[in-house]
């Protein structure tokens, strides 16, 4: 990091120094040396930028049939830091002090200053969203896609801007983005989200339980009827029951992951079709669903 001068040594005293802490990697025996900013984050000002919503940048997709998704290398690293603030982030490690040149990550502000930088830089083009250092690029056919790509890419070259060519994915049919395949048929969970949840055992405590309820929220756009299928297991979050692991609940558990074994693909919202919500309660839950007019009907 040195050599890469994302990092300088400090020889002299400084108001502000962190300390180090291991972090272990997902899915990876290996471990991660990160900094610690929890006291400097307190009293880091933050720009309170909103950053997009999945659902709000999946619902631009309308007409979408070919894509290219854009990786910025080493995300926070391109944003440069004022000597001032670049003395806030010194850190001790067994070799001595140094300080961040480039914005490091840990910073509680890093994700929505990166984000509003990125929201400058491709303000004011059509066909693209952006999402930290995650860029979707798509058109209704290679001419128009490859049209926004190129002008996408210019700006990027502007800014300053590199890209990690192992990550990036051009003129695809479909792609992998936001924890959702995304393709010209409709949008559809990441297989990697939802063999994860396949994959599960049956909880044996709540804390097990709250943690695959949770999974299954991310997805649950993808499992119609889903408060009645989860009604059994909801329940035993409730304090005022105790827990209880019967024949409901093994079969409210295998009915959701088997509801995950091949989920429906989602249509992409048009803006330009009528529209229709249909809603629906109960005394244990409430659902929903949007519904566009196509030429087959709703």
């Amino acid at each position: 990091m040195e050599e890469l001068g994302v990092i300088t040594r400090v020889e002299e005293p400084t108001d502000w120094c962190a300390g180090m802490v291991v972090v272990p990697k997902k899915n990876s025996p290996r471990l991660r040396l990160c900094v610690d900013f929890t006291g400097l984050n307190e009293y880091v000002c933050r720009e309170k930028y909103v950053l997009p919503s999945v659902e709000q940048s999946l619902g631009m997709l309308a007409g979408a049939k070919v894509f290219s998704k854009l990786d910025a290398n080493m995300g926070f690293w391109q944003i440069p830091l004022s000597d001032e603030s670049a003395k806030l982030t010194t850190f001790i490690t067994p070799f001595g002090r140094f300080h961040f040149n480039r914005l490091p990550f840990g910073i509680n502000s890093a994700p929505e200053h990166f984000q509003l930088m990125m929201a400058e830089v491709i303000k004011g083009l059509k066909g693209v969203v952006c999402h930290i250092d995650d860029v979707l690029v798509w058109g209704g056919n290679h001419q128009e896609h490859d049209s926004r790509l190129h002008a996408t890419l210019q700006r990027l070259e502007k800014a300053g801007i590199t890209l990690n060519v192992e990550k990036c994915e051009l003129s695809q049919s479909k792609v992998a983005f936001l924890g959702h395949i995304i393709a010209d048929t409709g949008i559809s969970p990441d297989p990697k989200k939802t063999e994860a949840i396949t994959e599960m055992t049956e909880p044996t405590n709540v804390s097990e339980l709250r943690s695959f309820l949770g999974m299954v929220n991310q997805v649950g756009k993808f499992i119609p009827h889903l408060a009645e299928k989860d009604k059994a297991l909801r329940d035993l979050l409730s304090k005022k029951n105790a827990w209880y692991w019967g024949t409901d609940q093994a079969r409210a558990f295998k009915t959701l992951r088997d509801a995950l074994t091949s989920p429906p693909v989602l249509a992409m919202y048009d803006p330009n079709r009528y529209i229709k919500v249909s809603a629906d309660a109960s005394s244990y839950g409430l659902g929903d669903v949007l519904l566009q007019l196509w030429e087959e009907g709703w």
